[in-house]
Parts: C-alpha cells; structure tokens; sequence
C-alpha cells in the first residue's frame, strides 16, 4: 500500500511537498477546498504507475525549464512510500536491495535529508515515526522510490546516507518490481464514462484482473489456430489446382499464416469494441449510458467497480484505486449509499484513495484516513487524521495549528451526513404516504 508520496513541480504542486495518506488504513479520503490540490495526488500516481500521459508540469517548472544537471532548473519528480510484504518469490539480489531501502528508510532523521523546506520534512518524519513505531510493521518492508520527469527511478531523501548497494541499477529493478506488483486504477471526475467502461480498456480489464487476451487465449486454443490455417490452406490449395496456370502468393516477407493477434484484434473490433454498457430498467428494458445522467453516470462507475472486484477478479490485495469526488453530480440523498459501496470496495482490494467535497463520511468511516489539505502563504499544508476517533484528533490539531486547518470541517461532516440521512428519511415517508392514499382509494 502507499503510505505516503513526494511531489514537486507536478500540477498545482512547485515546491517539494510530502502528502501523508495512510498510517496503516487502506482507506483514505482526500479533502480540500477546490483547486488545491487534491486530484493532482491521484493523478500523480497515475503517472507513477501508468504513464500514458505527458507529466502535468507546473508553471514554474515551465518557466524554469527541466533540462537534467543545469543550474536553476526545475528538478520535478514523484516519490510514493509503499509498504510492502516480504514476499518469498522475490529473487534474494532484489530482496537485499528492498531490505537496505528499508533500513535507510527506517534511519532517516531531519539532517539527513537536503532540498525541502522544514514543513515537508516535519510532515514526512511525523508519518514515518507513526509508521515506523507500529509493531505489524517489524515484519514488512518500507520502500521509497520515485521517478523524475525522464522516468529514471530516484529516491533523494536517502542520498546522503546511502550505501553502496543503492545504485541506479539496482533502483530501476525497484521501480519494475514495484509497478508489477501493484494495479493502479485512476477514475478521474471528468472521465468519459461510456469510453471508460469498454471491456478492452485498460482499466476496465485491470478491475477484472484479466485482460481480454487473456480471455481470448482460454477460449481460442493453439489447436484451433492451426485447424483455422490448416483449412484456409486447403481451400486455396483446391481454388490454385482450378486456375490452370495461376496461383495465389503472399508478398515477400508477408506472413502467410493467420496469427493468434490477428484473431483477438478481430474478435475485439467485432464483438467487443460495439458493445457499450446498459443498466437494467427492468428484465426488457435497459438505458444506454450516454442517456444517463451525471450522477447515474458516477454511480455506474462505482456499481461496476464494486461488481468486477466483488464477483469477477480473483483476488485484488495488488489493485489500488484512485477515485476523484466519487459523489459529483449525486443528489445529497445518494452520497451515503455511494460511499458505504466505495467503503466495500476496499475490502476487495488493496487500498482505495478518494478525493471529495462531501464530508459526511467521516462520521460513518471507522476505520480509515483522511488528509486534510489546506494553504497558507501560498505553501502546502497537510493533515492526516484517523477517522476512529477524528473528533478527537482534529480538536487536539486545532490548538496545535493556530486556526490554520479549516476546522468547520468537524460541523461540516456532521451537517453532510445528518442532511443525507434525513432526506432519504423523508423521501421513505414520501413514498409510504403515496402508499397509504392508494390503499385509501382502493377501499373507498
């Protein structure tokens, strides 16, 4: 899982800033104010992980171009801290080299660490000492490792008290075994729901665990590949002897044979690609999802992932969820089913990261995080509390912070979740007051 992430010159982000977002929950919640920040963490990872998108540079970075070793240049990367488990299938060279990260990481102290301002650093050896400090971490391994704008695999807050086991070498084989290891799954707020729930896209095959490939490979055998040539062969066999003079040739270098690729491209354009997902009306009835509403939309979303985890992917301890305001464009009424089904969803896998506006899940989330993110002086500032007993933590912040963290947040969450839970109140007496007038008129 990912306890915690480096970021600098990505997006909103331009100074060095450490974000903490768990101290042992997989499930955690990322709230702010618009615009601050909180979508540029998920989509960071995304990057991370995925690199299908060019790096989200900050302005400054822009301006201060990237060139790599020029002085004054803007040096942007993305570090995360994962927790890991000591896996015995991992190859004694990688091990060794995850168990002296982790011995770094373990040793790191305040003079160790060069090229951040004091608040990132406070942040990060707060989470580190909580972390560090908790007995179920003896046994794991604690790794840091980031990546910089040209993908090279970097972990700067050890390089001062690195040995010589951490080389770059030996970095990249980190990187490459943490990306195999983990799925990550970005679902952005302003996502193309139609085009995201395809059954070839890559996260949609991610959720099932499986791609289509794989699907094809277990349906379409080598045996049935070589009896399909074995016949095309045949038939233009029998056409040539009925040309008298004349033959059918491929151009040379020209494969002449129908390979596996060419039947799953096939089958994928034919069949899959022209189906789009439908919800059930009723057992005749369904509704195309450009039809759907917003909020039906973002509840979809949640639904299908709820539903391919839950019933389909074997297992997902490696997949990790990145969900922007999974309750945008839902009516109040609807936030609380939205993310008790978010809520299980992190039962099916191995962390689930949430940003939201609506604070009425800190009540009902007992175990979890939630970082709260706020800005001063044009600095980053962040908060992580456990939401068992936020209340708590958050009055005992509050003194501790002078005021800065927007601490209408303890009355907001309150008023968020009592106003979903009374409207859906009333609308049951709604429908049991309907109820009631029919039955009247039946008997009158």
């Amino acid at each position: 899982m990912i306890s915690g992430l480096f970021i600098t010159y990505f997006k909103t982000y331009s100074k060095v800033n450490f974000i903490p977002l768990s101290d042992g929950h997989n499930l955690c919640g990322i709230l702010g104010r618009n615009g601050i920040g909180k979508s540029s963490i998920l989509e960071a990872l995304d990057y991370f992980f995925n690199r299908d998108k060019e790096w989200n540079l900050h302005l400054n970075a822009k301006k201060k171009g990237v060139t790599s070793g020029r002085d004054g240049a803007a040096n942007p990367y993305i570090l995360p801290i994962f927790i890991i488990d000591r896996d015995e299938t991992i190859s004694s060279d990688l091990l060794s080299i995850l168990t002296e990260l982790d011995r770094l990481f373990r040793s790191i102290k305040k003079e160790d660490i060069n090229g951040m301002g004091n608040n990132a650093k406070s942040t990060f050896l707060s989470l580190k000492e909580i972390i560090c400090s908790k007995d179920i971490y003896d046994s794991k391994l604690i790794i840091p490792i980031g990546i910089n704008y040209e993908n090279i695999a970097i972990c700067p807050i050890i390089d001062s008290i690195k040995t010589d086991i951490i080389t770059d070498d030996s970095l990249e084989k980190v990187i490459k075994y943490i990306r195999d290891l983990y799925d990550y799954v970005y679902i952005p707020k302003d996502i193309d729901t139609e085009q995201f729930m395809k059954l070839e896209t890559k996260q949609v095959q991610m959720l099932m665990g499986e791609s289509l490939e794989d699907i094809l490979k277990s349906k379409i055998t080598e045996s049935t590949i070589r009896e399909i040539n074995g016949n095309l062969d045949r038939f233009i066999s029998d056409l040539e002897s009925e040309l008298d003079g004349y033959v059918y040739k491929t151009v040379q270098h020209r494969q002449s044979k129908v390979k596996r690729s060419d039947i799953y491209k096939l089958i994928i354009d034919t069949y899959f690609n022209v189906r789009k997902l439908h919800k059930k009306i009723k057992d005749d009835q369904t509704i195309p999802m450009s039809e759907m509403s917003s909020g039906e939309k973002q509840k979809a979303i949640i639904d299908v992932a709820h539903s391919l985890l839950k019933n389909h992917r074997v297992d997902g301890k490696n997949l990790i969820l990145g969900i922007d305001e999974p309750e945008a464009s839902l009516h109040i009424s609807a936030c609380f089913d939205q993310f008790n089904s978010l809520f299980d969803i992190g039962n099916d896998c191995r962390q689930v990261l949430f940003t939201s506006h609506w604070y009425g899940y800190l009540p009902i989330l007992n175990n979890g995080n939630t970082c709260i993110i706020s800005k001063i002086d044009s600095s980053h500032h962040f908060d992580l509390i456990n939401t068992s007993n936020y209340q708590e933590q958050m009055s005992q912040q509050k003194e501790e912070s002078k005021g800065r963290l927007p601490y209408d947040i303890q009355l907001k969450s309150t008023t968020d979740f009592v106003q979903s839970i009374l409207i859906n109140i009333f609308l049951i007496l709604h429908i049991i007051g309907l109820y009631v007038k029919v039955v009247q008129r039946k008997f009158i």
